[in-house]
């Protein structure tokens, strides 16, 4: 009798290797509780939430947003923290270099053989090309030693997120979920 063949698990997910992420603007560190200021300016943002879709905490309870107090965005922080998301999920907080400034946050929402990417940044630093740095080193880390293919999800209303996608290399599909469109960059960022 011929034996089934086992499914494979991905092999661990490699961001637990990375070091000196950024450049010479922007530093990438693995969020943490001492990013909570930081994430409360972001969660409590109207602006920031508008597109978010829902958030749940680490009991799979929904978490209100805009986040109203510290203790709110805490149970989202606490959500990526690495002793709660082990290899399942990650985040960074981009941090200025120049000011210590937290910017925004940045990460992985599932290690499968298809990764989600998925970022917030706060409006007061809009415009100004950090979530595509950090975006860029990610995927450019990712390509070197683990190459996968790699979705996010936007609104179409969201044309900063849409926009920085498609620069990104992601393509639309038809897919949708809680009415995002699914965007789709290939192993290695290739077309």
């Amino acid at each position: 009798m011929a034996e089934m063949a086992q499914p494979t698990r991905p092999a661990a997910p490699p961001w637990a290797t990375w070091r000196d992420l950024g450049d010479e603007r922007l530093k990438l560190e693995f969020l943490g509780r001492e990013h909570s200021a930081g994430m409360f300016a972001l969660w409590s943002s109207p602006e920031v939430v508008r597109h978010s879709g829902e958030v749940r905490d680490l009991g799979d309870q929904p978490v209100e947003l805009p986040a109203r107090s510290a203790a709110d965005s805490d149970r989202i922080l606490e959500f990526f923290l690495p002793e709660h998301a082990g290899a399942e999920r990650v985040r960074w907080a981009l941090i200025e270099r120049r000011t210590g400034a937290f910017l925004g946050a940045i990460g992985f929402n599932a290690w499968r053989p298809r990764l989600e990417l998925a970022f917030h940044l706060h409006p007061d630093h809009w415009g100004r090309g950090w979530m595509r740095a950090a975006a860029g080193q990610l995927l450019a880390r990712l390509d070197e030693g683990d190459p996968r293919a790699v979705e996010a999800f936007a609104e179409s209303a969201n044309t900063r997120s849409t926009g920085l996608l498609q620069r990104l290399g992601f393509q639309a599909r038809e897919e949708q979920r809680d009415g995002a469109t699914a965007f789709l960059r290939p192993p290695g960022g290739a077309a």
